[in-house]
């Protein structure tokens, strides 16, 4: 999966929460000094990551439960899960 897999801006399909959904809390890139507070941020985000990173086991198991539309909770620790792996995830 590429950062172009990524849907464009704009509402998500009907089966899906919206893009402004809340992550269950905040999450920090502390290299980079970004926080993702929804899944619109994490969507964003992980659109602006190099291709290298996100080819990771991490990001893609992040990246397809985003899509998917997985719960709020599931999402923010795979998010965490992935920038804790890089050493970038700010506790």
């Amino acid at each position: 999966m590429s950062n172009s897999d990524l849907p464009p801006d704009g509402p998500p399909s009907a089966d899906m929460p919206p893009w402004n959904e809340k992550l269950a809390r905040p999450i920090r890139d502390r290299v980079d000094n970004v926080t993702m507070l929804t899944r619109e941020d994490a969507r964003r985000y992980i659109q602006t990551i190099p291709t290298q990173r996100h080819m990771s086991m991490q990001w893609h198991v992040a990246t397809r439960m985003l899509l998917a539309g997985v719960d709020a909770e599931s999402v923010t620790v795979a998010i965490e899960l992935a920038l804790r792996y890089e050493g970038r995830l700010d506790q």
